[in-house]
């Protein structure tokens, strides 16, 4: 039997993980502004091949990190943590740089508004399109968090330059 105080804590748990996810990105976005830019670019210009960076990087690092932080040895276990705490600042640096992407095309469509308030409407927008049953959590998440990673990677660990964005469909034509 269900007790209400078990719905009211699942529920307060949702909305604290909310709350707390989206204050990490606006606040990661805020205090790292420039390689949260570099992310936001690269996502903007390119972001499937930040979703296959991410991919590739959460492949090979992400073993290796989960090798290393399963071993006996507490040295190399600290060295697989602090590699899994390494990748895991690559991908808050990444999905910040989408919300900073979400919030300017927010903005777009409205005026007037703070770019505080527009990075508080896009984290809130992503932290909870994240939590949708199913959806948010298999498809969703992933492909954000696989996609910030290639985009922190490549803004702290990259080039500084951004690829050319490609061509929209109306441009080929009207060439």
């Amino acid at each position: 039997m269900l007790i209400s105080g078990d719905v009211l804590a699942v529920v307060a748990v949702i909305v604290g993980l909310c709350v707390s996810i989206t204050a990490l990105l606006v606040g990661a976005a805020v205090l790292f502004a420039e390689p949260v830019e570099r992310s936001r670019a690269y996502l903007a210009a390119a972001p499937w091949k930040a979703l296959g960076w991410g991919v590739a990087t959460g492949v090979v690092a992400g073993l290796l990190a989960l090798a290393l932080a399963q071993s006996p040895n507490g040295l190399v276990r600290l060295i697989g943590m602090s590699a899994s705490l390494a990748l895991l600042a690559l991908t808050l640096v990444g999905v910040a740089g989408l919300v900073s992407l979400l919030a300017e095309r927010i903005g777009a469509n409205e005026r007037g508004i703070a770019r505080f308030g527009l990075l508080l409407r896009a984290g809130g927008l992503l932290s909870v399109a994240c939590l949708v049953p199913a959806a948010g959590w298999f498809l969703v998440a992933p492909t954000v968090g696989l996609a910030g990673l290639g985009a922190g990677a490549h803004a702290l660990l990259g080039r500084r330059t951004v690829p050319a964005p490609a061509a929209s469909p109306a441009e080929t034509v009207a060439s």
